[in-house]
């Protein structure tokens, strides 16, 4: 099975700067014009299936690519963006007045930040990974899109690159409506290629 994760177009609090975690929030102008182009630069897949985040940032990107490929399109809560606990809401600036050596760590890609009420790295690559193989026994031979977010899919890459506890997950951060490409058979994950964003240069 062909898996391509995508992370959502730019939202309200992606311009503003803000934590959302699984707070809501809207697509933008401009995360509109990076889903078309994501569409475009998708069109020769062949696509049976879309899976999304119930996060409405995620559901009005895949709603999109569910038109394009006339497909069916399912949420799973599994999908959703890291929670990150006290932090979310707040504006970057505002974690490193109130929260300032978590901010850092957390700012630093470390992933072992802790965050009081929130998900560790462990957290979210476990539910991710536990999906995928779930996934693998439905869409045998299939190509399938799964949208999600920023923080889960680079934890997801991540892992998937080895998962050093002294990394930075910047390093595999996706821009909006950017996307990798995973083979997925059983148990077994392999990563292809991961952080494409070549078709959103002309997206303003």
């Amino acid at each position: 099975m062909q898996v391509i994760v995508v992370r959502h177009g730019e939202s309200e609090a992606n311009r503003q700067g803000v934590i959302q975690g699984r707070l809501d929030s809207r697509i933008t102008d401009r995360g509109h014009r990076q889903v078309i182009a994501l569409g475009a630069a998708l069109a020769d897949y062949s696509v049976s299936h879309i899976y999304t985040s119930p996060a409405s940032r995620a559901k009005s990107t895949a709603r999109v690519l569910a038109n394009q490929f006339s497909c069916q399109l399912t949420c799973d809560e599994r999908l959703h963006e890291r929670h990150f606990g006290v932090l979310q809401g707040m504006q970057f600036a505002q974690t490193l007045r109130e929260y300032p050596g978590m901010a850092e760590r957390l700012l630093s890609g470390s992933p072992q930040t802790a965050i009081p009420g929130g998900e560790t790295v462990f957290d979210v690559s476990n539910r991710l990974l536990s999906f995928l193989k779930e996934l693998s026994g439905k869409h045998e031979d299939k190509t399938v899109i799964i949208v999600s977010h920023g923080h889960t899919l680079e934890i997801l890459i991540w892992k998937l690159k080895g998962g050093a506890i002294n990394d930075d997950l910047r390093r595999y951060g996706h821009q909006n409506a950017a996307y990798s490409v995973l083979n997925v058979g059983g148990e077994a994950i392999e990563l292809t290629s991961w952080g494409r964003a070549t078709h959103l240069k002309n997206t303003g």
